[in-house]
């Protein structure tokens, strides 16, 4: 039952169709201890989407939605064993990628502040 959760989110995982599912599965696969205890806010955050996002993946992969997400991964981080050189392969992906998520977002960040600045400028 909660194997097929697993095996969606693995296969999620390593979609290049769809590069927001990607995150967010990784995002899940890494943290299934933890993901109980996240608003659907901060989930969202972590994973680079909006809430709305977030609730469009549980129903895609067939929950109703971030409660039932939340009592799965629970489910499956205390009962299900995980196959350890597959999650560590799937956690350095994740990094990688949040590495570049975060670098991302300082340059788009920096980019707004110059642009804040360079109309203060022409306004004053």
């Amino acid at each position: 039952m909660d194997t097929d959760l697993l095996k969606q989110l693995q296969t999620l995982a390593v979609d290049q169709k769809n590069l927001t599912n990607q995150t967010i599965a990784r995002y899940i696969l890494n943290n299934l201890a933890t993901i109980n205890k996240l608003t659907t806010n901060a989930l969202a955050n972590n994973c680079f989407t909006s809430a709305a996002g977030i609730i469009r993946f549980c129903q895609k992969i067939g929950l109703e939605g971030i409660n039932e997400l939340k009592f799965k991964t629970k489910y499956l981080s205390e009962n299900v064993s995980l196959d350890v050189q597959q999650f560590n392969a799937n956690k350095q992906l994740v990094a990688d990628e949040m590495a570049f998520f975060n670098e991302y977002l300082n340059i788009k960040i920096e980019s707004a502040r110059i642009i804040h600045a360079s109309f203060l400028i022409v306004i004053y």
